[in-house]
C-alpha cells in the first residue's frame, strides 16, 4: 500500500510540473493559415520534442488564432522559438497574448 501512495505522489508531482503555453495570432482567417501554423509549430523538431500535446485553432470571422501547447513532464516550452515559429509563418501573424500556466 505504501508503494502505491509514493507512486501516485510521484504521478502527481510530475505532472504538475508541466507547463501549458496559450499564444493567441492576430492575422490568422482561414484553414491554410491553421495548416501554415501548424506546420511552423507543431512540426517543427525543437519545438515539439517538449511536447505532449499542440494544438492550433483558427476563427475565421475573428482572424484570430490560438496555439496552445502542453509540455511533456518536466520541460519548458521555449516560448521565443515558439512565437518566431509563428510570426515565420506568414507575414501577417503577430503574437498579441502569451499565457504560461504551470
Amino acid at each position: 500500500m505504501k508503494s502505491f501512495i509514493v507512486f501516485i505522489t510521484m504521478a502527481l508531482s510530475i505532472t504538475a510540473l508541466a507547463e501549458t503555453a496559450t499564444f493567441t495570432v492576430e492575422g490568422m482567417h482561414c484553414g491554410g493559415c491553421k495548416k501554415m501554423v501548424t506546420k511552423a509549430v507543431c512540426n517543427d523538431t525543437k519545438i515539439s520534442a517538449t511536447l505532449s500535446e499542440c494544438k492550433v485553432t483558427v476563427d475565421e470571422k475573428t482572424q484570430i488564432g490560438t496555439v496552445i501547447l502542453k509540455s511533456k513532464d518536466t520541460s519548458k516550452i521555449d516560448t521565443a522559438l515558439v512565437e518566431t515559429a509563428i510570426t515565420s509563418a506568414g507575414e501577417d501573424y503577430k503574437v498579441s497574448k502569451k499565457e504560461i500556466v504551470k
